[in-house]
């Protein structure tokens, strides 16, 4: 299973708890590329989106089913970012 993991802070977190989000965004930079997509530029097939509430082991962990990564660089918060659309939550772990 191909999982893409993604972490945020807590003020992040509490909105996905919530069921209020559908996408997040990843600045388009090399490394956010070559997490996201493949040689060809084609988003890589990931089963699954593992969203962390920051680094720890047992950090809370939200599991959703993923839509699509968007190709096409849209701007978000002031800056270039990668689209990221989330599929249905699966699980919650606190």
């Amino acid at each position: 299973m191909n999982i893409l993991t993604l972490r945020l802070w807590s003020n992040g977190f509490s909105g996905l708890a919530a069921g209020q989000v559908s996408r997040k965004y990843r600045p388009c930079t090399p490394y956010g590329q070559k997490s996201l997509f493949d040689a060809n530029g084609q988003p890589k097939p990931f089963d699954a989106v593992h969203i962390k509430n920051g680094y720890r082991a047992d950090a809370p962990l939200a599991i959703y089913a993923l839509k699509g990564v968007s190709t096409q660089v849209e701007e978000h918060e002031g800056q270039p970012c990668y689209r990221i659309d989330l599929g249905a939550m699966i699980e919650i772990r606190p």
